[in-house]
């Protein structure tokens, strides 16, 4: 093979990972994110990394998005995991509530509220202190 045709397939490989590359999740626009999906509270740190602690993830990731049904279904399943992850039923509750189901937000607040009282990020949050009048 000659030189000038390595060189052509070099600067070929070049074009093509340039290309490839800017297609990356890094330069698409940041979508705004909602102000409830930041009110959204992060599995705690020391929690063993598990299906619960992933599907909460991936809830707070649709919350920030506004998908309220979609961030719901992944809490439901955070909380299938583990029944008793206190982020998880808060963050159900903050997307039950923008889906306008406040019987059952008031639920998972209260349900939030038990299993961490002394979360100043659960127990100080405006919206939940409106479902606990």
């Amino acid at each position: 093979m000659s030189v000038g045709k390595v060189r052509i397939g070099v600067c070929l490989l070049v074009v093509v990972l340039l290309l490839c590359s800017s297609c990356s999740d890094r330069s698409r626009p940041r979508l705004p994110e909602s102000p409830v999906g930041r009110m959204a509270i992060a599995t705690p740190e020391g929690y063993a990394i598990g299906s619960a602690a992933a599907r909460n993830q991936d809830g707070m990731d649709h919350l920030l998005r506004e998908h309220w049904e979609k961030a719901a279904a992944d809490f439901r399943r955070a909380l299938e995991a583990d029944p008793d992850l206190a982020a998880a039923h808060f963050n159900l509750a903050l997307a039950l509530d923008q889906e306008g189901k406040h019987e059952e937000a008031a639920e998972h607040f209260k349900k939030a509220i038990l299993l961490a009282p002394a979360d100043p990020r659960i127990r100080d949050n405006e919206v939940l202190k409106k479902h606990l009048r």
